[in-house]
């Protein structure tokens, strides 16, 4: 099949899924989602917010906000409030919160190994 028309390419989902282990969360799940352009957009926009080499907390939760999803990819957090739905993620456990966030990049291709793994193909 091949795509003749925007509503050809929008018509299915082309964004990776995958489940997380949060056990810190009464051992449950949650799935993530890799970024879309609006969403990555939103992450270029909070890391040139900050200095080279650092870290900042909020992000994380951020991240978490604009990517965890449900298991059909839809995701939980509706884009136009992801600011005050990582406001109030930043009050959970932030080791649950860190494997939701590397689990996002990494299938957002934004981790070192992906970044390596890209380069070699």
């Amino acid at each position: 099949m091949s795509i003749k028309s925007i509503d050809d390419l929008l018509g299915f989902s082309d964004l990776a899924t995958t489940e997380v282990d949060t056990s810190e969360w009464w051992g449950e799940s949650v799935y993530v989602r890799q970024f879309d352009a609006e969403a990555m957009g939103i992450f270029v926009g909070l890391s040139q917010g900050g200095q080279k080499n650092t870290f900042n907390v909020s992000d994380v939760a951020a991240v978490c906000a604009l990517t965890m999803c449900d298991e059909k990819g839809e995701l939980l957090v509706d884009r136009k409030a992801w600011q005050d739905s990582a406001k109030k993620l930043e009050t959970r456990n932030f080791e649950a919160l860190q494997v939701v966030y590397l689990a996002a990049l990494k299938l957002s291709g934004l981790t070192k190994d992906e970044q390596e793994e890209t380069e070699k193909k």
